[in-house]
Parts: structure tokens; sequence; C-alpha cells
């Protein structure tokens, strides 16, 4: 048998644990379900079930880990994950709210900058549009839709206290989110 083969024996033979939390020497590990990945998250945005905004709020360190589907790894250029994304992929608003100055950036970095960020809302509501209108859509994934379909994120992290300005009164790219 393969290495290969030996490994997705022993992932077929475990396939029950995928996505439980379980200790190991102490430590929390979790085996990931097929298509799925960890992200960081940093901010965590709460919606009713007809996709309204609730809260947001600025997650610690300790709570940052997501587990979110992934089907594909993104190494350059547009490609929105299937739920969780970045903000300049979920929020409709990000390049009318958000001043982008790049520093030290060339004038060709940033216009490819600007090119990918003008495109990363448009490839993420595609994809949540055909998820919703599969088979596999569910109440959760349709209040999503419905909500960044608003095209409001970045002004309700505002309001929020999520998003605070910089020291010029702008939010920028200057500005760690």
């Amino acid at each position: 048998m393969s290495w290969a083969a030996s490994l997705c024996a022993l992932y077929d033979a475990n396939a029950w644990r995928a996505g439980n939390v379980e200790n190991w020497n102490g430590k929390p590990v979790v085996l990931m379900p097929l298509g799925y990945d960890t992200m960081k998250a940093q901010i965590e945005v709460i919606i009713d079930g007809d996709g309204n905004f609730i809260s947001a709020r600025t997650l610690d360190k300790s709570e940052a880990e997501t587990i979110v589907p992934y089907p594909d790894r993104r190494t350059s250029g547009v490609k929105a994950l299937p739920l969780c994304d970045s903000l300049s992929y979920i929020a409709g608003d990000f390049l009318e709210r958000i001043t982008m100055f790049l520093d030290g950036e060339t004038e060709k970095k940033k216009a490819r900058t600007i090119h990918d960020i003008k495109n990363s809302f448009p490839s993420y509501i595609n994809g949540l549009s055909e998820w919703c209108s599969s088979d596999f859509v569910t109440t959760k994934v349709m209040a999503v839709y419905k909500y960044v379909l608003r095209k409001s994120v970045i002004a309700d992290l505002q309001k929020s206290g999520v998003l605070l300005p910089d020291d010029d009164g702008l939010l920028s790219d200057r500005k760690k989110f």
C-alpha cells in the first residue's frame, strides 16, 4: 500500500472524529473534515435569520481559530472562499468606506490591489448566490447571503465600534483590521 493510500485509510478509519475537538497531550486538536481548514478570524458578525445585522465584536486571539469551508487554497489573485472570508470579499462597501493608501507600494502594485479588491466582492457574492440556488442551501447560508447583499458590512462594523478611524479620522489601509 502506498503512503497516500495508507494516509487515506487512516483518515477513513477516523472520519467519525472529523470536526470534533479532542484533547491530546493536554492540547485541543481537531481532525479537519474534508474540504475544511482553519482561519484566524478577527471579527465576529451576528445576524438574524433574515440577514439583519445585530452586532459585531473583535475576537480575542484565543477565539480566533475557526473551522471554515475551504475547498481550495488561494495563493494570489481573486478567489473567494465559500462562506467565511476577509473583509475585502464580504464587504460590498469596502472601497466606498476604506481609504487605500498602500504605502510603499509601486503604482503597478497599487493598481493591481485595487483591481483585485473591486473583483473580490462580486466573486464572493456569485459563489454564495450559486450555493443559495443549490440543493445544499441552509437557512444560515441564506441569511449570510441576504446580509452581505445589502453591502453594509463596513458601515455596520463602524457603527458597532469594531472598525475605528486612524489618526487622520479615516478608515484606511494604514490601520490593521
